[in-house]
């Protein structure tokens, strides 16, 4: 009997020790099961239970071809004998459905356990739903993929000013992202276009491209049903084998498209453009993911149009410009804020015998004569206060002569009024000058012979009227001289006649 009382708290430590064991296997979440060395089940916890179907007594016994299709069955059957045989332990994932016809993704992690003198008796086995994480973890390969993919075709975008270079470069990043056979852009995106060109594509090696194929698209009366379709969608529209939208016209058949994803993009120049992939291989129908991916490309493949097609019609704009600035016969000057040349054309860098490169970045003083620096200051101070004005102004050449221009100069203000330099047109009027000095110095050489003749004049005319006046003298004293002798004649002449008389 004393025996018995002693061993009776050891009986009852074992079956706490199991009951609180127990209480464990049951509260776990997890999916937990044992099994023999003959691969049948000896027990399982309240989870196990719960996701048979079944309590746990009714699982006893059984093997797993008891609740199994015979071939899942056989495949658990081979990573149980794999535990037993080797001894180690085996981690799998697989799909499964429970009771409820919910599926869900299991990670089951088997160990062997082992008796007293070293050999296997069974396995444990522990399942844990993983469904959730999967989906976390696909969700998150996804945006990490997005942000990877827009990542590459920013740099792509980014990489150059070139229109393109730049569609190309994306294209390549689009082919290499989605593994489609051809990457491509359309313009325009107008039904009503008489026709469409595509400027820019990037194919694999097995799959030519429009150029090398020779595809005419204003023959194909389905392009313009796709452009109204992309049109009036507001994402990207998958087309071709398993789509609402079965491909149609020659051009699928020419570029042998099986299927296709497409958008309209809407550069904020010019008309809509089409952005799309092909996949020539085989029938393919793109996820959500790689929708919502084609949209975001498409999205910023327009605001890169739209500003490289911007620079290119501003580069149009400026070359007209610089066409019309360096043909012109006036001499351009724009000073900055500082009042250091920022651009001269050829034109005012010839008439005054320098290089555009040696004036930029250089004051107007650096060119004129020093005597005319005040009044060229003063004319800045008025500009400054936004006054326009018109004025000659003489260079001093590289050669040390002289060029005369007429300056009409204008303040260059931003909107609040505030000056940020000036703007000036320079006519030569350097002959027009040399022609007005050799005309004043002829006038100034005709009046000066004028006076020397009207000097000489007056002294004739003065040696003239002393003479007249000598001659005039002469004249009235021979006329007095005459008509003395006369009256003496007619008085010695009276006298004579009384004479005779007498």
């Amino acid at each position: 009997m004393r025996r018995r009382a002693e061993e009776l708290p050891a009986e009852e430590e074992l079956r706490r020790e199991r009951a609180l064991l127990r209480c464990l296997i049951d509260s776990a979440g997890d999916l937990i099961f044992f099994k023999d060395r003959d691969c049948v089940y000896i027990g399982c916890n309240k989870a196990s239970e719960a996701f048979m179907g079944m309590p746990e007594c009714e699982q006893i016994g059984k093997t797993d071809f008891d609740f199994f299709n015979r071939e899942r069955a056989e495949a658990i059957r081979e990573h149980d004998r794999q535990v037993l045989k080797e001894g180690k332990q085996l981690r799998s994932e697989e799909w499964v459905t429970d009771r409820n016809g919910v599926r869900m993704l299991l990670d089951t992690l088997k160990v062997p356990y082992y008796g007293a003198d070293g050999e296997v008796l069974g396995l444990v086995g522990i399942s844990r739903d993983i469904t959730e994480r999967k989906r976390a973890e696909r969700e998150r390969l996804a945006h990490l993929r997005f942000f990877e993919s827009m990542d590459k075709v920013n740099r792509a975008i980014q990489g150059t000013n070139d229109l393109e270079q730049m569609m190309s470069d994306v294209l390549d990043s689009v082919l290499s992202i989605f593994e489609c056979d051809r990457a491509y852009l359309m313009y325009p995106c107008d039904p009503e276009a008489e026709s469409w060109v595509i400027p820019m594509e990037r194919t694999t090696p097995d799959y030519r491209g429009a150029k090398t194929l020779g595809v005419d698209l204003s023959n194909d009366s389905g392009v313009a049903g796709k452009l109204r379709l992309l049109l009036s969608s507001d994402g990207p529209v998958n087309m071709g084998t398993g789509t609402p939208y079965m491909l149609s016209g020659t051009t699928a058949e020419q570029f042998s498209i099986r299927s296709m994803m497409a958008m309209a993009v809407y550069p904020k120049v010019g008309k809509p453009w089409e952005f799309g992939i092909h996949q020539c291989s085989y029938g393919r129908v793109w996820n959500p993911e790689e929708e919502r991916l084609l949209k975001e490309i498409g999205r910023r493949l327009a605001d890169a149009l739209t500003s490289l097609l911007s620079h290119r019609d501003l580069q149009e704009s400026e070359a007209k410009y610089r066409r019309i600035v360096d043909t012109a016969n006036e001499g351009i000057w724009m000073l900055g804020e500082d009042l250091l040349t920022t651009f001269v054309n050829g034109r005012m860098a010839e008439m005054i015998g320098y290089q555009v490169e040696e004036m930029i970045g250089r004051p107007l003083t650096d060119f004129i004569f020093e005597e005319d620096t005040p009044d060229y200051h003063r004319r800045m101070d008025n500009r400054r206060r936004g006054v326009s004005e018109h004025y000659e102004l003489r260079f001093r050449c590289r050669d040390g002569q002289t060029v005369w221009t007429l300056a009409s100069a204008t303040p260059l203000l931003d909107e609040q009024r505030n000056f940020e330099g000036s703007f000036a047109m320079f006519t030569d009027i350097t002959k027009r000058k040399r022609a007005e000095d050799a005309l004043l110095r002829l006038t100034e050489e005709l009046e000066e012979r004028v006076k020397e003749r009207t000097a000489e004049l007056e002294a004739k005319n003065a040696e003239l009227a002393r003479m007249n006046k000598i001659f005039v003298g002469r004249e009235l004293r021979m006329a007095d001289l005459k008509e003395k002798i006369r009256g003496l004649e007619i008085k010695f002449g009276e006298r004579g006649d009384q004479g005779d008389r007498q």
